[in-house]
């Protein structure tokens, strides 16, 4: 087929209706190969303020992409194409969006949860942790809703600390990865990640205090 044909939503909605799994498949491939490049550097504009999604932009964009594909495919299968002069790329793009941004928040959250409920950091050797520093991990103070200061602490904690975080705690990459992206040693990987939790929380006590 000519992937040119899933331009004209009358064409798009028929193809979307036959019972033809070899020709969905093919009509898949066609929004692949037409808008796909495109999405990912939209995803990756929306995504580059966004540290906790940094070195994740084009997983990001496959999975809006696909998810939002889905979504397109079983709304013009089912009530056809709505839209009044809208393009199906402009439509399309909608869906993946939607999907992006609640990809987006759903690590955001994860990064905050993981951050403030559970330690920060398994050290490979339990010796080295003092009992002032265990007493962080069961910090209340920590157990805060408020998702601004959290995020502005990480700002303010700067690119080194915040990355840190975020690969050990939301992308759960070992010591050896982040070490090589750091370009220190790996066994001192969970102390580093230590001392940029710590900080963390100190920026985040100054910043709540006002507020108390």
């Amino acid at each position: 087929m000519d992937c040119k044909e899933i331009t004209s939503p009358q064409k798009l909605v028929s193809l979307f209706r036959e019972e033809n799994e070899t020709g969905l498949n093919r009509v898949f491939k066609c929004f692949f190969n037409l808008f796909f490049e495109d999405f990912r550097r939209l995803a990756h504009k929306y995504c580059i303020n966004k540290f906790y999604t940094r070195y994740i932009e084009d997983e990001l964009a496959k999975d809006a992409f696909n998810d939002g594909l889905m979504s397109f495919y079983f709304k013009l299968k089912q009530e056809g194409f709505e839209e009044k002069g809208a393009l199906i790329k402009t439509a399309f793009f909608s869906f993946c969006i939607f999907k992006l941004k609640g990809l987006t928040k759903a690590l955001g959250r994860r990064l905050i949860k993981e951050t403030v409920v559970s330690p920060i950091v398994s050290f490979e050797n339990p010796d080295i942790v003092t009992d002032e520093q265990k007493d962080i991990w069961d910090d209340e103070q920590l157990l805060f809703t408020e998702e601004e200061i959290f995020l502005t602490a990480l700002k303010e904690l700067g690119e080194r600390g915040a990355n840190l975080i975020t690969w050990k705690k939301v992308h759960k990459l070992k010591n050896e990865e982040i070490a090589l992206k750091m370009g220190i040693k790996p066994d001192t990987v969970p102390n580093e990640v230590y001392k940029s939790f710590t900080k963390l929380k100190g920026i985040v006590d100054r910043l709540k205090a006002p507020i108390r």
